[in-house]
């Protein structure tokens, strides 16, 4: 018969397995909820985790839509023209009125440019198309560009 080695713990593997079978059934993981409890024992005790997802949940209240929001979003529903040919407004650009990613995007614009064209250098650029339309329908509505169509 073979001789079975000493673990880590000092005996045999399964011994030490046992040992943590019987430290996991010991210890209980939640206090019983139904346990009389009276004055202030109760304070350190958890309910079981079965009991907090008994309780509805509130609903959550409508966020309120500004009329400005309302407009940009209609307004994005049109269609971008996509054969239309881009003309940077020159002050716009001059003043730089990006920032941070967006600067990027705004200097992927160049004059005479479709929108196809510009959407296409967007996507080579790894940045998302739909991102790049709402630029373009930003940078319309702001005065940063213009669509010759």
């Amino acid at each position: 018969m073979a001789k079975k080695g000493k673990g880590r713990f000092g005996s045999n593997k399964e011994s030490a397995v046992e040992a943590m079978v019987a430290r996991e059934t010991e210890s209980p993981t939640t206090v019983p909820a139904e346990a009389p409890v009276s004055g202030d024992q109760n304070e350190g005790a958890q309910a079981p985790i079965g009991d907090q997802n008994d309780v509805p949940a509130k609903p959550k209240a409508k966020k309120k839509i500004s009329p400005t929001v309302k407009g940009w979003r209609e307004r994005k529903k049109a269609e971008l023209p996509m054969e239309a040919v881009i003309r940077i407004q020159q002050d716009a650009y001059d003043a730089k009125p990006k920032r941070g990613d967006a600067i990027r995007r705004f200097k992927l614009y160049r004059d005479g440019d479709t929108v196809r064209q510009y959407l296409d250098k967007c996507k080579d650029a790894s940045i998302r198309v739909s991102l790049s339309k709402d630029d373009v329908h930003w940078d319309l509505e702001k005065g940063f560009i213009k669509l010759e169509v």
